[in-house]
């Protein structure tokens, strides 16, 4: 909010603080993958970055298994772009998410996704799903439990690229 005054500092400093009305995001479908919705939406130059990307996460494994030759959607990520070299270097990060099971985030910001000679850059917020089978077969956690934790992975995952101030998220 910007305050304009001919008046003192204190005419300004007691004027009340406005509040944003809230805004529902828009929300478009796309038939493409989360690279292509990338290049398609995104920015070509890092210090525009105007969007985030939400990597489907392994708790424990950098990248997703992209050195193993998988092409899961964190993986398609790193393939098209430096995003596994990054990873590959947070191992402290995924033994402390092994070791605590807790919900946390990694953001490697303005990524740049190539194709074709084309490219453009996104924060990517590296941040796994609740393990629904594991915690079924090892903690006996029923699925009221699980629903709950993955509505708070949901809001989590929110909270961080609002807090980026990004006007964009792809979200698949």
């Amino acid at each position: 909010v910007a305050l304009e005054s001919t008046g003192s500092a204190d005419e300004v400093e007691s004027a009340p603080a406005e509040e944003a009305a809230p805004v529902l995001p828009e929300v478009t479908v796309l038939d493409a993958s989360a690279t292509q919705a990338i290049l398609d939406n995104g920015r070509g130059y890092a210090q525009f970055c105007d969007m985030a990307v939400l990597a489907f996460a392994s708790f424990t494994n950098p990248g997703g298994g992209y050195i193993q030759g998988y092409l899961g959607q964190e993986a398609t990520l790193c393939a098209d772009s430096y995003l596994y070299n990054v990873l590959d270097k947070q191992r402290k990060w995924y033994g402390e998410n092994r070791r605590r099971n807790i919900n946390c985030e990694l953001v490697v910001p303005a990524v740049r996704f190539d194709r074709k000679h084309v490219h453009a850059y996104a924060d990517v917020i590296v941040a796994a799903a609740p393990n629904a089978k594991r915690a079924r077969q090892e903690y006996r956690v029923s699925d009221d439990a699980l629903l709950d934790a993955l509505r708070d992975r949901i809001r989590f995952v929110l909270a961080i690229c609002d807090e980026l101030g990004r006007e964009k998220l792809v979200l698949g």
